[in-house]
């Protein structure tokens, strides 16, 4: 293959100062993969929280009351991926100032979100209630946050369900008052 590209060149390309055997070693790098260097600039896989010791001793905790394997708890929650991007997420900002209800009710409870919370709760009525009954969460409750988080499933995010909660129970900010309440809501 080389010798059918060096053979055809054109001769203007004969007439510079490059040696054929300068130019099969450039062709020959060139056509190398750079494999090497892109694995090394690859981004690192995240952790996960299969090394977490706090994270594996909740997993033996939830198996014990919930009385499952605790295999099988530490094995989901080892999956977890510890992202950075949802640690940012969901460290709470530095209160600047007061936080105005009425601009965010305004933006949330809107005509729009009203109506569509009535269709959800319409449409998925048994099932709510069966929530309901085995969580002992309301329903208006579960239909209010189903409707300030993702306007009924029409705006979902982009990290898993386990990363976020695992972020939630494990990496939540210890300065947060209530920092305890908070992971131990998520176990």
């Amino acid at each position: 293959m080389v010798f059918l590209l060096t053979s055809t060149l054109p001769r203007p390309f004969e007439s510079c100062h490059l040696t054929s055997r300068f130019f099969y070693l450039a062709l020959v790098l060139a056509l190398l993969p750079v494999t090497h260097a892109a694995a090394k600039r690859a981004p690192p896989e995240p952790a996960t929280y299969r090394s977490s010791p706090a994270a594996m001793s909740a997993a033996n905790a939830m198996a014990e009351r919930l009385r499952v394997r605790p295999a099988r708890v530490r094995g989901v929650i080892g999956k977890a991926r510890r992202l950075p991007a949802v640690v940012k997420a969901v460290t709470p900002g530095q209160a600047s100032a007061a936080r105005d209800w009425s601009l965010y009710r305004s933006r949330v409870i809107e005509p729009t979100r009203i109506q569509a919370g009535v269709r959800f709760w319409q449409h998925n009525a048994q099932t709510l209630a069966l929530a309901e009954t085995r969580t002992g969460v309301a329903a208006s409750t579960i239909v209010g946050i189903l409707a300030a988080e993702t306007i009924y499933a029409r705006r979902m995010g982009g990290y898993r369900t386990l990363d976020t909660l695992s972020v939630l129970a494990f990496d939540f900010t210890a300065a947060h008052p209530k920092a305890a309440q908070r992971a131990a809501y998520f176990l």
